[in-house]
């Protein structure tokens, strides 16, 4: 999932906040329970756009073998 471009480099937690259409005190819980990466900077909370891309990004499903190898000596 790729968000639009035109977002800044550095994102404020109101601004996420709205783009995941969730509260601003929810957006700070999320922060300090460690599931929304952040970054401080003074007094300011920041998240990365691309930690905020990547959060929203689906993981890529796992493969399964096509075959299998005994690596057992004989």
């Amino acid at each position: 999932m790729a968000i639009r471009k035109n977002i800044p480099t550095v994102l404020t937690v109101v601004e996420v906040a709205k783009i995941l259409r969730i509260g601003r005190i929810s957006a700070y819980q999320a922060i300090e329970r460690g599931d929304l990466p952040s970054i401080r900077i003074g007094r300011r909370i920041l998240i990365p756009r691309t930690a905020f891309e990547q959060l929203l990004t689906p993981p890529l499903p796992k493969q399964k073998a096509t075959h299998c190898v005994n690596l057992r000596a004989r």
